[in-house]
């Protein structure tokens, strides 16, 4: 469960770092 938590806040931080690009 932790792992998926995990690896949902990196997708977010991801998308929030690609919004900030364009």
């Amino acid at each position: 469960m932790l792992k998926k938590i995990f690896r949902t806040h990196s997708w977010i931080r991801m998308n929030i770092i690609m919004t900030k690009i364009v």
